[in-house]
């Protein structure tokens, strides 16, 4: 090209070396684009290059990176070099993947001891309330806590249902014999001891229907006992007979007994009139 400068000012009218000279500039033009562009095409792949590695580099070591703070300290200077590489977004996707896996694992860990505390404070109150004596309660209470299907780490369902077998053995087996003693007693006419066996058992369980059916019995057989003896009673004293009504009204205070038949609080009622 330099040379044809000369020619064209030697002969300025040689339209071939004009002509020559654009081709040339063109020319010349178009071979440093291109190397404008290798170099450009060289940096960039350099670049890329250097990411990729980087990136490399802190994929080995990810698992030793506890939040995205130290995953962004390692990929600082690949960030630096391309800030939107997808490379690096995909790494850092990965981490914020990796804390939202551990937090709702620390999140499922909590929930786990909140229901395995929440157990065993249903297995302790169980407990307590057996040790108190509450057989039928204490039942219910075991049979709840199993129910509620908690995490047993420490073996607590198999002790619950051993203890829940072994207490509704005892209840069975208190309550029986004290429908015998009411079901006994109440054949004696012993009714006073009788309604309160009866009582006891439903103290121990209060759905115990056949406590419920013999407490009624008593208080039936009761009633219309002594109802006659009251009936007695008033035709002696208006008789005048005052000292053999006493001793039916005091029969009625022996065997009766408050909250058991009217007749009860009458007979105490007349025993006053009379000063006893």
């Amino acid at each position: 090209l330099a040379e044809l400068v000369k020619v064209h000012k030697l002969v300025p009218d040689y339209n071939g070396s004009k002509k020559l000279k654009n081709h040339c500039e063109i020319g010349e033009k178009l071979r440093l684009e291109n190397e404008a562009r290798r170099a450009q095409e060289e940096k960039e792949k350099q670049i890329k290059e250097k990411i990729e590695r980087i990136v490399s580099d802190c994929s080995a070591i990810f698992n030793q990176f506890k939040n995205m703070n130290e995953l962004n300290t390692c990929l600082f200077e690949a960030s630096e070099l391309n800030p939107g590489d997808e490379n690096v977004e995909s790494l850092r996707r990965k981490m914020t993947e990796k804390m939202e896996l551990k937090e709702q694992q620390l999140a499922n860990q909590r929930a786990r001891s909140h229901r395995i505390q929440e157990g065993q404070n249903k297995f302790n109150s169980a407990e307590a309330t057996y040790k108190k004596g509450q057989l039928a309660k204490s039942i219910k209470q075991f049979e709840r806590y199993l129910s509620e299907e908690y995490p047993d780490p420490n073996g607590l369902k198999s002790v619950a249902q051993r203890k829940l077998a072994s207490i509704k053995k005892q209840l069975d087996t208190k309550i029986s014999k004290l429908l015998n003693e009411c079901r006994k007693n109440l054949d004696d006419e012993n009714y006073k001891e009788s309604f309160k066996s009866c009582q006891s058992a439903l103290n121990e369980d209060p759905s115990n229907q056949e406590a419920r059916d013999l407490k009624h019995e008593v208080r039936v057989k009761l009633t219309k006992k002594m109802k006659e003896l009251y009936e007695n009673a008033s035709i002696e004293e208006n008789y005048g007979n005052i000292d053999a009504a006493k001793e039916l009204w005091l029969k009625i205070k022996k065997t009766d007994f408050d909250g058991g038949s009217q007749f009860y609080s009458k007979a105490t009622k007349k025993l006053r009139k009379y000063g006893l």
